[in-house]
């Protein structure tokens, strides 16, 4: 194969440049469609292989330089210095053209996904993979081993997950998803062609079961995603066996939850049926949870749900004052590290206790601090009183959109069982819910003290 020629690399270098302006104003776009388009038109005598690779060259030659790059499109390790040389002083030339004189000028390659009234917030498409637990997915800890039920976990003590939130140094995340390599990845449910070896632009969910209470929670999260058909090697070795990967993301586009602040449970079909996920580890949702899940994760974890508990009719009595107090204190600390986790460490958490405003803790996250109300359960019957004082301070319409009860059941709960937290904040028509749409039913009482009149 002939030497690229200068009007070759120049197509090139503006069609990398096309997508990095769409990837950095959040706007869909396809790298496999736009390598389709050039093979089809100004690099009609390259292959569509040769066109990735050139790509990465560009890559290498913007990193080096401290300029942005493309998401999944890795830096090549050897650029020749003849090559580097020849795409550096195009994209010179191109940085101090107008951009009506750059060309070519096609969109294609470009998915409009909605056209000129694209959002950057608009659902991606979306996958779910089921993992094992871990705290840091940081690679085979001692102190962090892959807790999970299939066969291979009770004989090894980490699984090939246990990397898919450590970041080469590259800057990317490789992620495995059972069972590796031998099931392809059904990239049409992803909006792919038949024939795309890569789907992009792709929210890959993290789900795993949680120890002691069985539920199957988020995890994490890659945004911005690509996700490949076939399993890929990634040079990275546990077990003495190669790991696989199925999908890629840039650091800064990826979310790992701290165990304290999982608390979205996504259902299986033997609860939902028709809507939650079955047996297969990969998952590409339903219409319903999807929904859910994209604005849990635009709101970047804050809320989520708990256990379903079948309701009962009064809240059990806890008759012993000390073990009260425990469980008490258990939930408030359990809040307390719920939003250190989700806010970051140097969120200001005030307890107000003391001060019978209605509210036990105040969370400086902006202007406003949000209100919250802890509630401690001993057990795992999501059934709970406010005080008068309370009710009141909830109803405040001043209050409602900051106001947050917290109800934590199990609070005493030991490994392998966890405190569950339900976090409810207000949605609207006076109604608390979590962020899987499940409301706080309120029943109010009214009552009277009764006394006996001495006679005279």
């Amino acid at each position: 194969m002939t030497d690229w020629t200068d009007a070759e690399l120049r197509s090139a270098v503006a069609a990398y440049f096309r997508m990095l302006s769409a990837q950095e104003h959040d706007v869909p776009y396809s790298k496999s469609e736009t390598r389709r388009w050039l093979v089809r038109g100004p690099l009609k005598d390259r292959t569509e292989p040769s066109i990735e690779y050139r790509m990465r060259n560009i890559s290498a030659v913007l990193e080096q330089r401290g300029r942005p790059v493309l998401r999944g499109y890795l830096a090549a390790a050897n650029v020749g210095k003849a090559v580097s040389d020849r795409i550096w002083s195009i994209i010179r030339e191109m940085d101090a053209e107008p951009p009506s004189a750059r060309s070519p000028r096609t969109t294609r390659g470009l998915r409009s996904a909605g056209g000129a009234g694209h959002r950057a917030d608009r659902r991606p498409p979306m996958i779910y993979f089921n993992i094992g637990w871990m705290k840091r997915y940081d690679g085979p800890a001692a102190d962090d081993p892959t807790i999970g039920a299939h066969g291979y976990l009770g004989s090894h003590e980490h699984g090939a997950e246990c990397f898919n939130f450590r970041s080469g140094p590259d800057g990317v995340l490789k992620g495995y998803r059972p069972p590796g390599g031998r099931r392809q990845i059904n990239l049409k449910r992803l909006g792919a062609d038949s024939s795309d070896t890569e789907a992009e632009g792709v929210l890959a969910v993290w789900l795993a079961r949680e120890p002691g209470t069985g539920r199957t929670l988020i995890v994490g999260w890659y945004r911005n995603a690509t996700v490949y058909r076939r399993a890929r090697e990634s040079g990275t070795v546990v077990n003495g066996e190669s790991v696989d990967y199925s999908v890629v993301t840039r650091t800064e586009d990826a979310k790992l939850l701290p165990p304290v602040a999982r608390t979205f449970e996504v259902r299986s079909s033997r609860v939902l049926p028709g809507g939650g996920f079955g047996q297969n580890p990969t998952w590409y949702g339903s219409e319903s949870v999807n929904e859910r899940v994209w604005a849990y994760v635009r709101s970047e974890g804050r809320t989520g749900p708990s256990r379903r508990s079948k309701p009962s009719k009064k809240p059990p009595k806890n008759f012993d004052p000390e073990l009260r107090q425990k469980v008490e204190r258990s939930a408030v600390d359990h809040a307390v590290a719920y939003y250190k986790a989700v806010y970051g460490s140097d969120c200001a958490v005030v307890s107000v206790e003391k001060e019978a405003k209605g509210w036990d803790l105040e969370v400086f996250t902006g202007s406003e601090p949000l209100l919250v109300e802890v509630k401690g359960l001993l057990n795992s019957a999501l059934v709970c009183e406010l005080t008068p004082n309370e009710y009141e301070k909830m109803r405040v319409p001043a209050n409602r959109s900051r106001y947050v009860v917290f109800v934590v059941t199990n609070a005493l709960a030991q490994h392998p069982s966890t405190p569950i937290a339900s976090v409810f904040e207000h949605a609207k028509d006076m109604k608390w819910q979590t962020a899987d749409g499940r409301g706080l039913k309120i029943t109010e009482k009214i009552g009277a003290v009764l006394s006996a009149q001495t006679s005279t």
